[in-house]
C-alpha cells in the first residue's frame, strides 16, 4: 500500500486484512457501500487492481475520499432510494464495513447491495452477544459502549441471530460468520459473508 495514507482509525487493526482475505478470489468489480472518506476503499483498490467503486450518502465524506484517492471512482447515493442507474447491475461483490449499525432503516443496505447486481455481500458490524453484553454491564462500560451521548453514532446493535434474520428477510443467506478482534465471545466486530 505504498504511497497511500494508511487509515488511522481502529479498523486498521482488526478489519482490513480479514476483509481483504474474505475478498480473495474476486475477479469482478466491488461496490464499497458506505465508503466514507475511502479509508477502506483504498486498500481494496490496491489489492484488486482498482476494481472498486466507493458509494456513500455524505457529500463531505465523498469530497475527502475524492481528494485523498483521485484514482478511485466515488458516487453519491442514498441507500434508502434505489441506486442511480449507472450503479445498478454493475458489480459482482458488495462490501460494507461498520455501516449498517448507523442506519435507522438497516434493511436499506441489503436492498442497495441487491441493486448493485452483486450476488455476494461481505459486511462487518460490531458484534453483540450475551457474554460481551454481560462483560460490558459487569465492568460498568455499558453506557459508554452504547454511545447514547454521541450524535450520529450507532443506532442498531446486531447479534449473529438478528442480522441473519434480517438478511434472510431481504433475500440474503449467511455463508460464513467470523468474529474479529479479541476472543470470540467478546469480539469487537463480526464479518459476515452473504449470498443471494
Amino acid at each position: 500500500m505504498a504511497g497511500r495514507k494508511q487509515p488511522n482509525w481502529y479498523t486498521e487493526r482488526h478489519l482490513i486484512e480479514p476483509l481483504l482475505d474474505a475478498l480473495d478470489g474476486t475477479d469482478g468489480w466491488i461496490a464499497d457501500l458506505g465508503c466514507g472518506p475511502g479509508a477502506l476503499t483504498a486498500p481494496i483498490a490496491d489489492r484488486f487492481n482498482g476494481r472498486v467503486v466507493g458509494i456513500d450518502g455524505s457529500p463531505p465524506r465523498l469530497e475527502r475520499a475524492r481528494a485523498a484517492h483521485p484514482e478511485i471512482e466515488f458516487h453519491l447515493a442514498d441507500f434508502h432510494e434505489p441506486l442511480p442507474s449507472e450503479l445498478q447491475g454493475r458489480f459482482d461483490v458488495a462490501v460494507s464495513t461498520e455501516v449498517i449499525e448507523h442506519l435507522l432503516l438497516p434493511r436499506a443496505l441489503f436492498r442497495a447491495a441487491r441493486d448493485t447486481g452483486a450476488d455476494r455481500l461481505v459486511l462487518t458490524t460490531p458484534y453483540h452477544g450475551y457474554w460481551k453484553n454481560l462483560a460490558l454491564a459487569v465492568t460498568g462500560k455499558f453506557d459508554e459502549h452504547w454511545e447514547v451521548h454521541k450524535d450520529y453514532g450507532h443506532v442498531k446493535f446486531f447479534s449473529v441471530d438478528t442480522i441473519t434474520k434480517m438478511a434472510d428477510e431481504e433475500g440474503w443467506r449467511v455463508e460464513t460468520v467470523r468474529r474479529l478482534g479479541r476472543i470470540a465471545p467478546l469480539a469487537m466486530s463480526m464479518l459476515i459473508d452473504f449470498r443471494r
